[in-house]
């Protein structure tokens, strides 16, 4: 399961948060491949609105 947020700050700018994994379960997507454990992500987004 995975969580995505966002909330604006400003006129143009947005701050973005994503939750990967939030159980943090082991799987597999492809045999012998890694998947990473709960990763959090955030980001500021800038889109200037003309």
């Amino acid at each position: 399961m995975n969580l995505y947020a966002s909330a604006r700050l400003a006129r143009d700018y947005q701050v973005v948060a994503r939750l990967d994994n939030l159980a943090d379960k082991n799987y597999t997507l492809a045999n012998g491949y890694a998947t990473p454990g709960r990763m959090l992500y955030v980001g500021l987004k800038w889109a200037p609105q003309y």
